[in-house]
């Protein structure tokens, strides 16, 4: 979880803030065991891979910061 923050209203993952123009996110486990993973499908297939046990967090952080944005999960 540490790869999501918030800063002055943007959303960042990692060193990448996230565009105002983002409408979808894909959440999802790489496999049944993990690691889960947060993509971007519109900017070639970019990942972000964190603990499964963080993918609750991570869609409260999406569902908190940015209800706009629909996650679709995988």
């Amino acid at each position: 979880m540490q790869v999501l923050k918030t800063e002055n209203g943007t959303i960042w993952i990692g060193d990448y803030p996230l565009p105002d123009t983002v409408r979808k996110v894909v959440i999802g486990r790489i496999d049944i065991q993990g690691p889960a993973f947060l993509q971007l499908a519109w900017n070639q297939g970019h990942q972000w891979i964190f603990q499964l046990d963080e993918l609750q967090q991570v869609r409260h952080f999406f569902r908190q910061h940015a209800p706009q944005i629909e996650i679709v999960n995988e």
